[in-house]
């Protein structure tokens, strides 16, 4: 009946499974040339076309073929498949990676639905991430990060830019962040790990920044390395009110700060009641 068929089914393809698995432990065990690297490469990509492109043919041509990759491209709408794209440009980065396959990778998730990407935005966000800091800059150049990010809107189009190696991109950027576009963490995460904060000390963004940076568990070599930057930048009475505001204490620990932070008696006493507020 149904249950023997449905067992016939299951049996052979844990056979498939067992015997894939054993061809890809004696490649990788004994490969010696590029074309069992590429081979290899076909029997990892294979199960992954079977399950999120059924009825997909994929033969160990496909493997490396640019027309191949455009095609698995094409018909997504689910982010699941995104990532499994990112995956199979992973694999095949053992023989070589293209830039237009991350390009086509970006450009896919930048056609999802509207209705997929708002719901799965910090998904998304994390992906992009991880795409371009593993890919920049040896698979995607400067031009096309700045090409890519225009398909996107904020807070995505920024994580594009700021999760880069190209810095003098930042700075176009810095002054189009919002508020709004903060209240995505990844992006949070990429103000503060790519020091744009500094740049934003005096603006409406910058308590909010200030709070991140001395959130709970932040170790205090963590704030007092910010504090030393915006002093570095210019702004002693902000590097202070960070070290204040991690250690909400009183004015006898601003004073242990004073050969930290270089301040003379003055300065160091107008800091205090400025920073008297934490």
């Amino acid at each position: 009946g149904i249950n023997a068929e449905y067992g016939k089914q299951w049996y052979q393809r844990r056979v498939r499974e067992g015997v894939l698995e054993n061809i890809i432990w004696a490649l990788e065990k004994y490969l010696t040339t590029e074309d069992d690297t590429e081979l290899l490469v076909f029997f990892k990509t294979k199960p992954l076309v079977n399950q999120y492109w059924p009825g997909t043919d994929i033969q160990p041509s496909c493997v490396l073929n640019d027309e191949f990759y455009t095609a698995l491209c094409e018909p997504v709408k689910e982010l699941a498949r995104c990532h499994v794209l990112f995956e199979i440009v992973k694999l095949w980065s053992a023989v070589e990676v293209r830039e237009m396959w991350v390009q086509q990778l970006i450009q896919t998730i930048a056609r999802l639905p509207s209705g997929v990407t708002t719901v799965h935005i910090p998904e998304i966000s994390e992906l992009l991430l991880d795409i371009v800091q593993s890919q920049t800059p040896d698979n995607l150049s400067e031009d096309n990060i700045l090409s890519c990010s225009k398909v996107f809107t904020a807070p995505l189009s920024h994580i594009l830019i700021l999760s880069s190696s190209y810095d003098d991109l930042l700075f176009d950027v810095i002054p189009d962040i919002t508020l709004d576009d903060l209240e995505n963490r990844t992006l949070l995460g990429l103000v503060i790990d790519k020091e744009v904060y500094l740049q934003l000390v005096n603006t409406e963004l910058y308590p909010l920044i200030a709070k991140e940076l001395t959130k709970e568990g932040r170790t205090l070599d963590f704030v007092r390395d910010a504090a030393s930057k915006l002093k570095d930048a210019g702004n002693v009475v902000e590097g202070l009110s960070l070290l204040a505001q991690y250690t909400k204490s009183s004015y006898s620990t601003y004073l242990s700060y004073k050969k930290f932070l270089c301040l003379g008696d003055k300065k160091l006493f107008a800091c205090s009641i400025v920073c008297v507020r934490f």
